[in-house]
């Protein structure tokens, strides 16, 4: 059987106006961020594809990689290199926030994933921190950020 690299690894150009920003309500906006990832991207390309569930055709739910869809629509950029998962949603969060060590995660960010994770999935904090390979005082710990601080520190 002859395994075409294609196959392995789903990388091609997506259109942004194709992309659920169902997560976006997560990230931590930060406009000089955004300005910076657009200079990189004027000067040097995209350099990693973003992360992307497929949806319903033509559409796909962004996982990874709102600062570079930020920073493409800021160049007027209509499409992104994307890689699409072949897994579903629920394990495609799990593994941007079981490999953070390839990306440097904002601990609100964690936060926040972690909850969509347990309420959408109706998943328990022991069985979410199974599939993360954390402990379960990771998660709990992670949830109390979003539970204790007050709303307008969270804003911020």
């Amino acid at each position: 059987m002859v395994c075409l690299m294609e196959d392995i690894i789903r990388i091609k150009h997506l259109e942004i106006v194709h992309l659920d920003l169902s997560y976006s309500h997560i990230r931590v906006q930060n406009a000089r961020v955004v300005t910076r990832m657009a200079d990189s991207m004027q000067r040097y390309g995209q350099i990693m594809p973003i992360l992307v569930v497929a949806a319903t055709a033509p559409r796909h739910t962004l996982i990874d990689g709102y600062l570079r869809v930020a920073a493409a629509r800021r160049l007027g950029h209509d499409t992104l290199l994307s890689h699409i998962w072949h897994g579903d949603e629920k394990q495609a969060l799990c593994h941007i926030l079981v490999n953070d060590g390839q990306r440097r995660w904002d601990i609100f960010e964690q936060a926040g994933l972690i909850k969509e994770l347990l309420s959408r999935y109706q998943l328990s904090q022991r069985e979410l921190s199974r599939l993360l390979g954390k402990d379960p005082s990771w998660v709990s710990r992670r949830l109390a950020l979003l539970e204790t601080l007050p709303e307008q520190v969270l804003q911020s």
